[in-house]
């Protein structure tokens, strides 16, 4: 047997037991008054309240009991609630602790293709069968949890160095599997979580990672603390407001104006630069992105200010601050505090997944865009959504990806670039090319129509004193 159907079978006992302790006491109760009482009415009073009072008792206990489920139905291991309940008791005890995270196939296209029924059986087994070789393996009782979406955790009582020699053995190689006849794609991650307490960062480092290593399979990793540490830095950094900013100029190909788009940094407490690389997946995990956003948007219209710049101004953003309403109100309100003209900005969204509710995102960018300002999205030409919002809705600005202009050269990426590039044209909006470093890259964007260049040989990247130097 398994832990999860343990810990439910022990579950149901102690309901059990809850619900017969009571009915015991009444009948000892009952006993004991039908043979000491020469009141009748006192008798029958008595038995009236007792009985009332242990109804609702037992009441309590079968409705308390729907809440005390244990096993997730579908997939027969602990429900999430309960797998969390079991980590922070685990890691109050500052013992070694390892975790690890499996992520069975897209749920989404096997559901498409056989159905939920089918799908859930094949979860089901497949997360059954992994349990059973690591029992196998020697390790007893490991609560296993489902996280949601064919993603489960693996809690282990183990020091790292002590697991991975044993456990790592098990999923090599293992990209692929097969359940009922259905091919499933397989990833995982392991962490070291030994001086950890917060579940929830732990679960998200370790989402993080699987989200890293899809395609890879295997990302084994004992480097924790160092991860804890970057989240401590960038806390600290956003809420110190300690930002590095730099700009770069983007030359327009049309004898309009230059535009300048602003990247920023974090300064941590020791005075080291935090780069972008390393704030995104913090602030995503930790729900920082509207406090990071906010504080670069202000900063920049600061300084936009400040200088009394009239050029246009690129701000980089993710998709998720963009729709959040807080961010867009107060972005509103700054602009009229600063005096930012709505047309000088554009907001340079990268969003890499889908967003399903594609109409209501329709209507974040109309209003965004009815105030003035521009609207573009990035990375064209890699993998992202951008294609099917354009279905929906307008936007001002395409930036295509870096390996469009690097690869200009490769007859396949230039179909693509042309292919983009004409679509952007037929919609009328303006695009945007990057990691132009050569005069060769520039004189074939410039013939291909692109609207906007930026690299190395058109403008370095410069500390924001140097604007100065610009002419606003």
């Amino acid at each position: 047997m398994l832990y999860a159907q343990k810990k439910e079978r022990e579950s149901r006992f102690k309901l059990a037991f809850r619900t017969v302790i009571p009915s015991l006491l009444f009948v000892i109760t009952l006993f004991i008054l039908f043979f000491n009482t020469d009141y009748l009415v006192i008798f029958v009073a008595v038995m009236a309240v007792i009985t009332f009072i242990v109804t609702y008792y037992n009441l309590h206990v079968i409705y308390s009991g729907f809440d005390k489920d244990v096993i997730d139905p579908d997939t027969l291991v602990l429900n999430f609630k309960t797998f969390k309940r079991l980590t922070k008791r685990a890691l109050a005890k500052k013992r070694p602790h390892t975790f690890l995270m499996i992520k069975l196939g897209d749920l989404e296209d096997i559901n498409a293709h056989y159905g939920r029924e089918q799908t859930t059986l094949t979860i089901q087994k497949a997360i059954q069968t992994l349990l059973l070789e690591i029992d196998k393996l020697g390790f007893k009782n490991v609560p296993a949890g489902v996280y949601g979406g064919g993603v489960f955790i693996l809690s282990f009582s183990y020091a790292y160095k002590e697991l991975i020699h044993k456990i790592k053995p098990l999923f090599e190689g293992k990209e692929h599997c097969y359940i009922n006849d259905i091919e499933m794609e397989i990833d995982f991650a392991l962490v070291d979580a030994e001086g950890e307490s917060n579940c929830d960062i732990v679960f998200g480092h370790l989402f993080d990672l699987i989200r890293q290593s899809e395609g890879k399979n295997l990302s084994f990793e004992d480097h924790f603390n160092k991860e804890r540490m970057i989240e401590k830095r960038v806390k600290e950094a956003i809420y110190a407001r300690s930002l590095s900013l730099q700009f770069q100029e983007v030359i327009s190909t049309q004898e309009e104006k230059p535009l300048l788009e602003f990247t920023a940094k974090l300064i941590d407490s020791q005075n080291k630069l935090i780069h972008h690389s390393d704030i995104l997946p913090v602030i995503s995990r930790l729900g920082l992105e509207k406090n990071f956003y906010l504080l670069v948007i202000e900063e920049v219209m600061k300084l936009i200010n400040s200088k009394s710049i009239t050029l246009k101004f690129a701000i980089n953003i993710t998709a998720f601050a963009v729709r959040h309403k807080e961010v867009m109100q107060t972005l509103f309100r700054w602009m009229k505090s600063y005096n930012i003209k709505p047309t000088q900005m554009i907001l340079m969204i990268n969003e890499e997944r889908y967003y399903k509710h594609v109409t209501r995102y329709k209507e974040i960018i109309d209003e965004y865009r009815s105030e003035g300002i521009l609207i573009a999205f990035s990375h064209a030409g890699s993998v992202n959504p951008l294609l099917e919002y354009l279905k929906h809705m307008d936007i001002d600005m395409i930036k295509y990806d870096a390996s469009l202009a690097k690869g200009i050269d490769d007859p396949k990426l230039l179909a693509v670039f042309e292919t983009l590039n004409n679509l952007a044209d037929n919609r009328g909006i303006l695009s945007w090319a990057i990691m132009v470093e050569t005069a060769s890259q520039e004189q074939k964007l410039r013939s291909m129509g692109i609207n906007y260049l930026q690299g190395r040989h058109i403008a370095s990247l410069k500390a924001v004193q140097e604007l100065d130097t610009i002419q606003v």
